[in-house]
């Protein structure tokens, strides 16, 4: 059976087997990857510039301006580099990829905390909020991001591909997050009804150590499937980041099951606004807030998670007329979302009246 695999694939491949292209040698991949993570000024002076190209972004909610400023990062060089140097067991060159790394970090974090001062903007919007609950979804943008810009850097003929993978995994957008929470502080309006708290800071350095992370480890098996390293040396070098992703994906499992929940119970929102429309009748707008109450949370709610009897927490704000909510109305939503939860629930709904004064002036 193998031999017929063989000699079908010789077959098929006769005509383009021949033009694959090999990998990149070690030396040459070690050279350009020593370029690549020298603490020099050109890697500092695009970095800061990308920090405060990222900081006005996210301040401006301007997407575009954000993914331009992830285009011109140096810093997947630094990371891909760590990765590539722990296979080779070449701790010099691991030692100052991981200082140009850190340094980095800490100018990327510094540049945004400045920017933001300065600027005196006291309002998260939603490119910095969709930052900071990071799932298991990141944590797979980054496997496959680090993966393909491990693989780039091995073929010349792909390396092109490198600044879209840039783009794919965010590096500099959460470090600039996390500058403008400290920034910020818990001073600050995050919408209409709500305001900030103190996950900004480090829900967003959470997401940069996910993809830091998945980086990492991903890049180090496409290098090591590759003729770079061996085996056996190699994977008692990626144990340790591997066992710190393992127990990141924890929490973020968590987390994507509360995102999940938080779809379902939209969901099943708009479903309810369909087939009984009586009870989003002058209804203006809502808002939707979904908490997990088990681990590793440890406030649902405003109570301590330890403590509650539900396992979930769903707080949702109605904009509407004074007198719009009574008991028949809240039992109706009440058992349409127990249904779709599926779990011991504690709802809460606020409604926030509202007044419209109108007048025709010339």
């Amino acid at each position: 059976m193998i031999r017929r695999i063989r000699a079908w694939f010789a077959w098929i491949s006769s005509g383009w087997y021949v033009f694959l292209e090999p990998p990149v040698s070690p030396e040459e991949l070690t050279k350009n990857l020593s370029k690549a993570s020298i603490p020099a000024f050109g890697f500092y002076f695009l970095l800061t510039l990308a920090a405060i190209i990222a900081t006005l972004g996210l301040l401006a909610n301007s997407a575009a301006t954000i993914i331009g400023a992830m285009i011109i990062a140096p810093l997947m060089g630094p990371i891909v580099t760590v990765a590539y140097s722990l296979i080779l067991a070449n701790y010099q060159l691991l030692r100052r990829a991981s200082l140009t790394l850190f340094t980095g970090v800490l100018v990327v974090i510094a540049i945004a905390y400045i920017t933001t001062l300065l600027i005196g903007s006291q309002v998260a919007g939603e490119e910095i909020l969709s930052r900071i609950h990071p799932t298991l979804l990141d944590l797979g943008v980054a496997i496959a991001a680090g993966g393909a810009g491990a693989f780039a850097l091995t073929r010349k003929s792909i390396a092109t591909a490198l600044p879209g993978v840039a783009i794919s995994v965010a590096l500099v957008p959460p470090l600039c997050v996390t500058g403008i929470g400290l920034a910020l502080g818990g001073d600050f309006s995050v919408g209409l009804l709500t305001t900030g708290n103190s996950s900004l800071v480090s829900g967003s350095f959470y997401l940069f150590l996910t993809n830091l992370l998945g980086i990492i480890v991903s890049g180090s098996f496409v290098f090591l499937s590759q003729p770079y390293g061996r085996v056996r040396s190699a994977l008692t070098r990626i144990s340790l980041p591997l066992l710190a992703l393992l127990l990141l994906s924890n929490p973020l499992y968590f987390a994507l099951n509360q995102l999940l929940l938080k779809n379902k119970i939209h969901h099943q929102l708009q479903a309810i606004q369909l087939s009984q429309p009586e009870l989003f009748e002058d209804v203006g707008g809502y808002s939707l807030n979904v908490e997990s109450c088990g681990w590793p949370y440890t406030i649902c709610g405003g109570e301590d998670a330890k403590s509650v009897s539900h396992d979930v927490y769903v707080a949702i704000d109605l904009i509407a007329p004074v007198g719009f909510m009574d008991n028949a109305k809240f039992r109706q939503f009440q058992n349409s979302l127990s249904t779709t939860v599926g779990k011991p629930m504690k709802l809460r709904i606020r409604v926030v009246p509202t007044d419209v004064f109108e007048a025709n002036v010339e």
